[in-house]
Parts: C-alpha cells; sequence; structure tokens
C-alpha cells in the first residue's frame, strides 16, 4: 500500500497500491497483501477490479433425486450410449444427466435407471474407449464400499458388470477397512490405478482388442500410509495418502511402468487431501491448509512474493478430524479443479476451530501470482433466497466445465445446514447464468492499516467504482480500529440466533462472552438467511441473559434459527448513486490501525470497484 505524503499533518492512502493495482491477499498474518478476508467476490475476471462472484445456484435437490449423501466426484461419459454428465451420491448410488443431443450439466439430473446400477459407489474413472462393439464408447470404472468394482460397457454392451472385480476377474475384495477407494485412468500407460489401503492395483488394456488384465498389489506403500485420491500429469502417477497413525503422510512418485514407486515424498502433515495437475507441476493440499508443489526433488510449501501460500487457518486448527476410517475431511479428494484460466479451485468446508477468517465455500488459487480467496459460497438459492454458508456439513466434489459448453462453469457437490446445526440440504450446484439478473452479495475486508505514528485520526474513504446501472446496486462501507469480539474461549464472537420476525432475533451469551452493543454488526454464517449482514439498532435484556436483537435490515426468513458472528464494525454509509463513478465516506475513527469492509450489493455483471483512497490525520506522534 502507498503512503505518499502531501501535507506534513496528514496522509494519503491507495487501496491497492497504485505501482501494482492487484487485489493480493489474503495472506498469512494480520498486515501483508491488500485483503484480509473475502466473501463472493471475483478478483480475477477483470484484473485490478473486485467484482461481485456470480452465485452457485443449487440446481438438483432430493426431489429430483433420491438420497441424502453428498456429491463426490463428476464426469462426462457416453459408457451408457448416450453422452451425459455423471456424478456419485456417496455410498447411496449414481444420478446422471437427461439425454440431450448437446449435454451441460444444466441438464435436469436423475437417479441411474440402468440395471445393476451401483448403490455403493466410492469412487469413478473413465477408462480409454472399447471400440470392439460399440464405435468407441467409453467404459466406467465405479470402486464399492462392498470392496468390489462395477463396469458400465465391459464388452460393450452398454450395461452394468456390477460385481467385475470379484466374480469375472477372481480377485479378492478390496480393502472394507478403509475410508478411501480412490480410482484414476492413466493414459501415458494406458491403465487404471486403484488404491486399497496400502496396496495399489491396476487394470491395463494395450490396445482396444484386448482384454484387461488385472495386476493386484501392484504396488505395496509403507504400511502405515492409506491411499486417499490418485491423479496424473502426463507421464507420472501421483498417489496421496494419509498416515493412519497420525504421522506424516507421503505423495507416492510412480511412472505406471517400474516395480517399485520412484520416489516418496513427505507432506509436512498427516493427510495430503486433494492434489491436481497445474501445467505439468502437482500442487497438493494438506491436513494444515498448506498449497504445496513439487520441484523435481520433493514437494515444498508454494512460496509468493515472500509469502506461504495457505489457508488461514487459526492455531490449532486442521482440515481434517479423526483419523483412518473415522477421519472427516474438509476437502473431497475429488474437491479441487482447474480452471480455463488456469486458476486451482477448492470446494471446502469450514475448519475444526471457528475463524474469522477462514470460510467455507469455493476458494481460488492462482499459482502464478500465489492469490487465494474465497470466490464462491454454497447457498439455498432455488428453493429459497439466501446469499451463501460460511458453514456447511459436508464438502463435495468440484468440476470445471468447458466454456465450450456452458458459461456456467463450476460445478460442486455439498451439503449445507437449513438450520444452525441441523437440517441437511443435499444437492448440487452450478455457477448461474451470465445474464442472471438475481441481486446477491459479497464482500472485502482489507488487511489490518497501521498509523504512520503513534495513532491516527482515519478521517475520510474515497471509492472508485463503475457507475451504478440497476437500482438496488450499492456499496455499503464499514471500518473498525477495535479488536474482534471474543467468546469466553477467545475464538470469535459466533452463537445460535433464533429468528422470531424479519428484523429481530434471540440470542444468550455466555458471561464471559464479549457482549454486544448497539451498532454492532451481525453476519449470518448458515442456516436460515445465511449471507446477510445487518446492524444492531435495540438490544433488550441483560448480557450473559436471553436478549432480543433488532436490526437494522430486513431478513428473507423470520423463523427458524441460524449461526452469526458478532464485530465491531462501525457502518460508516452507503453508496447508492446512480450518477457518479466516485464517492466518499467519513471514517472518524482514532487508532492505532483500523481495518475497512466493502459490502457489494447488485448484479455480478455490473459491480466493480477498483480503487480506495483514504486520508488520515495525524493524532498521537511519538514525539508527544
Amino acid at each position: 500500500m502507498d503512503f505518499p505524503l502531501e501535507n506534513p499533518q496528514w496522509i494519503m492512502l491507495n487501496i491497492p497500491p497504485r505501482e501494482t493495482r492487484r487485489w493480493t491477499g489474503p495472506y498469512l498474518g494480520k498486515y501483508y497483501g491488500v485483503l484480509w478476508k473475502t466473501f463472493n467476490v471475483d478478483l480475477d475476471k477483470d484484473e485490478g477490479q473486485v467484482m461481485l462472484s456470480r452465485r452457485m445456484q443449487r440446481i438438483q435437490d432430493t426431489g429430483e433425486v433420491t438420497g441424502n449423501a453428498v456429491y463426490s466426484a463428476f464426469t462426462r461419459t457416453d459408457a451408457d450410449c448416450t453422452d451425459r454428465y455423471w456424478g456419485i451420491r456417496l455410498n447411496e448410488g449414481l444420478a446422471n444427466t437427461d439425454s440431450s443431443s448437446s449435454p451441460t450439466p444444466a441438464d435436469s439430473w436423475d437417479t441411474d435407471a440402468l440395471v445393476s446400477s451401483p448403490i455403493t459407489p466410492r469412487d469413478f474413472t473413465v477408462h480409454g474407449n472399447d471400440s470392439r462393439n460399440d464405435s468407441g464408447r467409453n467404459k466406467l470404472f465405479v470402486t464399492l464400499d462392498s470392496g468390489d468394482i462395477a463396469v458400465l460397457n465391459d464388452t460393450g454392451n452398454n450395461a452394468w458388470t456390477a460385481a467385475w472385480w470379484i466374480t469375472k476377474h477372481s480377485q479378492a475384495a478390496l480393502d472394507t477397512t478403509v475410508l478411501f477407494r480412490p480410482i484414476d485412468y492413466f493414459p501415458f500407460r494406458k491403465i487404471t490405478v486403484v488404491g486399497s489401503g496400502n496396496l495399489i492395483h491396476t487394470i491395463s488394456r494395450p490396445s482396444d482388442t484386448q482384454n484387461d488384465t488385472v495386476s493386484r498389489a501392484r504396488l505395496t506403500l509403507p504400511k502405515e500410509l492409506n491411499s486417499q485420491h490418485i491423479f496424473h500429469t502426463s507421464n507420472r502417477e501421483w498417489i496421496l495418502t494419509h498416515n493412519r497413525i497420525g504421522g506424516d503422510a507421503k505423495v507416492v512418485e510412480w511412472d505406471g511402468f517400474t516395480e517399485s514407486y520412484n520416489d516418496i515424498h513427505s507432506v509436512d502433515g498427516m493427510a495430503a487431501l486433494s492434489g491436481v495437475d497445474w501445467n505439468g507441476t502437482p500442487i497438493v493440499l494438506n491436513d494444515r491448509g498448506k498449497f504445496l508443489e513439487f520441484t523435481g526433488n520433493g514437494f515444498t510449501p508454494m512460496i509468493r512474493n515472500g509469502q506461504e501460500i495457505a489457508f488461514p487457518l487459526p492455531e490449532g486448527a486442521s482440515l481434517v478430524s479423526g483419523k483412518d476410517t473415522s477421519m472427516i475431511v474438509s476437502v473431497a479428494p475429488r474437491g479441487m479443479t482447474i480452471s480455463e484460466d488456469n486458476e486451482i479451485l477448492i470446494n471446502v468446508r469450514h475448519a475444526t476451530v471457528s475463524s474469522d477468517r477462514f470460510s467455507a465455500g469455493i476458494w481460488s488459487l492462482d499459482p502464478m501470482t500465489g492469490r487465494l480467496y474465497n470466490k464462491y459460497a454454497l447457498g439455498r438459492w432455488g428453493d429459497s433466497v439466501d446469499y451463501g454458508h460460511q458453514r456447511i456439513q459436508t464438502p463435495g466434489a468440484l468440476y470445471w466445465v468447458p466454456s465450450t459448453v456452458s458459461s456456467r462453469n463450476v460445478l460442486a457437490g455439498g451439503i449445507i445446514n437449513i438450520t444452525d446445526t441441523a437440517g441437511s440440504q443435499t444437492g448440487i450446484w452450478l455457477q448461474e447464468a451470465e445474464t442472471s439478473t438475481t441481486l446477491t452479495k459479497g464482500y472485502f475486508i482489507t488487511q489490518y492499516i497501521p498509523s504512520d505514528n503513534i495513532r491516527d485520526m482515519w478521517d475520510l474513504l474515497w471509492l472508485k467504482f463503475q457507475r451504478f446501472i440497476t437500482a438496488g446496486s450499492q456499496f455499503v462501507i464499514k471500518a473498525r480500529g477495535t479488536r474482534p469480539l471474543l467468546l469466553a474461549n477467545r475464538r470469535p464472537l459466533q452463537a445460535t440466533i433464533t429468528w422470531t420476525a424479519a428484523t429481530t432475533f434471540t440470542l444468550t451469551l455466555a458471561t464471559a462472552d464479549d457482549s454486544l452493543a448497539v451498532g454492532d454488526e451481525v453476519e449470518v454464517l448458515n442456516g436460515v438467511n445465511a449471507g446477510y449482514t445487518a446492524h444492531i439498532t435495540v438490544i433488550s435484556g441483560a448480557h450473559a441473559a436471553l436478549q432480543t436483537i433488532t436490526i437494522d435490515e430486513s431478513v428473507n426468513t423470520g423463523s427458524s434459527t441460524s449461526v452469526a458472528n458478532f464485530e465491531r464494525w462501525k457502518k460508516l454509509g452507503v453508496i447508492s448513486q446512480t450518477d457518479r463513478y466516485e464517492d466518499s465516506v467519513n471514517i472518524g475513527i482514532d487508532s492505532s490501525f483500523v481495518q475497512l469492509k466493502v459490502e457489494l450489493r447488485g448484479l455480478a455483471s455490473e459491480m466493480q470497484l477498483s480503487e480506495m483512497i483514504m486520508k488520515n490525520d495525524k493524532s498521537l506522534n511519538i514525539e508527544n
């Protein structure tokens, strides 16, 4: 950030710095980069601009497809004679899109109705083509909870072979005691690689006219390692593992040919959760929220601009709870994908420790610059209006849809809560159309901006932006110069609230929790009204007893429960005029630091903010 001295008594600060005009961060710590937190904003569409992200529309629910399991993997294949999108409902069956001459994920989804369709799937992969009887259609391999593998279109018959592994190929069942059964087709060797605990099996077919050959236990990994996910680069398979006894996990490197693996690499954690091939470089996420990239000699933390690129997790937090078969992960094995712009997208659940910086959603990582931020959120849009959940029950798969197919590129699975902690709601989410006229919301928070002196009077803030076109578009500007509000355990002040009307709710805080005050911000993290923010106008009742809170804005649902976060943000003003490209608000905070929060409300196709300029005056000098 720039601190050009314009006058001995006051300073102008440009956000972001004019030298780069890049909105960077959130980095680890309080003072590096430009941004401290984001929610539902897009920093990539037009570099140098903060824009609203297109909403994630919930396009499928249990009204169309039975079951409540999370969608843990997506793919596209013509293995049943029709080109379709497919999804795995973990341990509940397969679903696919209706037939169409030009299929898109926005087509209606239904439960796969073919005879012997797997009902307990774990993972799947498209295994080459079978041109013997059906003009080159795919084969779909599915690992099962029972330890078997089912295959669609095994002999060119476009039907399921339900017990392909155990019955047809007379193999002992895959390990049924492990949590993950990953499978991946490796084109370089024309083999499918199957993980089963610490054993790696292969299925080979050198040509379309030859039968499959199974090699059981082709590799044996160290006994404490269980395979979790498998992906490939051009000439290597990368087998991600977790350590079932809580020690150091590994990434196993294999060329698909040698008798043993080529190398085994540490991941600085007890689990390697997911990974992708980024322009030939494997990039892996570990349970500590760190992104590791392959250097040729091993996996090292990603460092950009002198900063480590990792999720901003609080101390003691992890993306994994439990271990081995009781493991609950915050990123599914197929929860990472790569966009056409070479961004890595990650579908992530909140961490094991509550945080005021790290939240559930679809995060974006640009490995070139190291910019990592929360970009999209899963919400209930489709059956009610909210703006996305920052706490979700279960993360699912993530899949990129090419622009040649649709402009609705991001396909995601997950389970959200429709109350504070219960009422699970599963589904498939798809990025909304570019032409959507549904208003949405998002925000960003700047890093801690320290005073140039001992203390400054933060005076005036100007915003430069694209002139509003649609009624209802606005910026809501906030600032704070105080510490965050905390619970008694020193975690963020988050609590269950019960809605009693569109502008009122009740809650009870503990005696040692920070008390609320008129003017404090309420941000709904999950349950009904997720994504709403408002400010307290009236508090009825004493602290540490049942309180009724009145807010300055109306929410969509005036009953049921949510989890809310409370902060001492000062609401500075609202910018909503449609006749200008810049506007200002007074800050009026005297403190040793300041943070700014800007909420964008409007159409994703219209909202653009390019720069903020802040004026601050000396309040307390070191000489004083």
